[in-house]
């Protein structure tokens, strides 16, 4: 019986976010949970500059994913981490980053994605 009840909750999905503009992502980022997902709708962005703490695990990571494959395009000039990933277990997939201009600025990186460590 309680086989069955670990089977029935660990194969429960997790919520999708759906967000098409920079601060829908940040308001759905401070929501994620371990096997939630955050899909991009389709189309081209610039100017984005995210942290994205997350809490996935090895079972249920956190997902970061374009509407479709190819689709979701980040462009212009880039001086900090267009997504800085810090937490765990997070996969982010399918996004194309496309004529970006990257600099390094004096306190950036010049970096598209950079993913930060937690200290154990």
């Amino acid at each position: 019986m309680i086989s069955s009840l670990l089977f029935a909750l660990t194969g429960v999905p997790g919520k999708v976010y759906k967000v098409a503009s920079q601060d829908e992502f940040k308001k759905a980022a401070d929501m994620i949970m371990a096997g939630d997902e955050i899909i991009i709708a389709n189309g081209s962005y610039s100017g984005w500059e995210l942290t994205v703490n997350t809490n996935g695990t090895a079972a249920k990571p956190v997902i970061i994913r374009a509407e479709t494959p190819g689709k979701v395009t980040f462009s212009g000039e880039v001086s900090k981490p267009v997504f800085l990933l810090t937490g765990s277990f997070t996969e982010i997939s399918d996004l194309v980053f496309s004529g970006c201009n990257v600099l390094k600025a004096q306190d950036g990186n010049g970096v598209l994605i950079e993913l930060c460590m937690e200290n154990p």
